[in-house]
């Protein structure tokens, strides 16, 4: 091949130059980077959302059956309703 023909390659470009493969390594190292980071971001939110619900769940459950016992020594009167009301008012702060 004479240096003044132009090389015609398979793909039907004329004198076009592909990445490398060196280069085409990074750049989808670097965009997976990238995507696994965007991942993870969202799923710490994620998770941490998920468990700050479970943890009010569990409190206003908790309050739920402490109140529930609150009301039963009540009615039992173990307790009396001064007792009750300050009981009551501190479970529900």
């Amino acid at each position: 091949m004479k240096e003044t023909e132009t090389k015609v390659h398979s793909t039907g470009g004329i004198g076009k130059k592909g990445l490398s493969p060196l280069s085409s390594t990074i750049i989808l190292l670097i965009v997976s980077i990238i995507i696994g980071i965007i991942v993870m971001s969202w799923g710490r939110s994620y998770v941490e959302q998920s468990v700050t619900q479970a943890d009010q769940n569990k409190i206003a459950e908790k309050q739920t059956t402490t109140l529930e016992d609150l009301n039963g020594r009540l009615t039992r009167g173990e307790i009396s309703k001064e007792q009750y009301d300050k009981i009551k008012a501190i479970l529900l702060t």
